[in-house]
């Protein structure tokens, strides 16, 4: 039994009837402000879910599905996403620091962003060749900032 707790409260907001939540079927549920910090989420199966505010920071969430999920104000500060499906997820002011295999989430380009999200420049240097135009955009950056940062971050060799 895995109980998901409210990020601030620590009320239960979810109880789930397996030992881990890795391959948990979380379709659709409301885990806002949820604290899943350091959670293994690989291969969870999240789409449509409600993670608004949620903490997802260093939690594992590869091969996680996360089609159309609310992530309005949730940090996935250092959160594993190689293989993550964000297609059609929902972000405004979202964290995305450190997270170093950000290029590998899949539908980035895809992401509905209603206000601009955070992400930290170190991240941005190691993975801005790789990501799309739209994600930029949508994280705030004009095109003449973009235009600039591919000349800036030019891949060295």
């Amino acid at each position: 039994m895995v109980e998901i707790k409210h990020r601030r409260s620590g009320r239960v907001v979810l109880t789930v009837d397996t030992e881990t939540l890795a391959g948990a079927n979380l379709a659709g549920e409301y885990l806002i402000h949820a604290d899943l910090t350091r959670a293994d989420l690989a291969s969870a199966q999240l789409p449509f879910a409600n993670l608004s505010g949620a903490d997802l920071s260093h939690a594992d969430l590869s091969g996680a599905n996360l089609r159309g999920a609310n992530l309005v104000e949730a940090d996935l500060t250092g959160a594993e996403l190689n293989g993550v499906n964000l297609t059609d997820a929902t972000v405004s002011l979202t964290d995305f620091s450190e997270c170093r295999n950000l290029h590998r989430a899949v539908g980035l380009e895809s992401l509905k962003h209603h206000s601009p999200s955070t992400l930290d420049e170190p991240t941005l240097r190691t993975v801005f060749h790789h990501l799309p135009d739209s994600f930029l955009r949508g994280l705030g950056y004009t095109r003449s900032e973009i235009a600039d940062m591919r000349r800036r971050f030019l891949p060295s060799g």
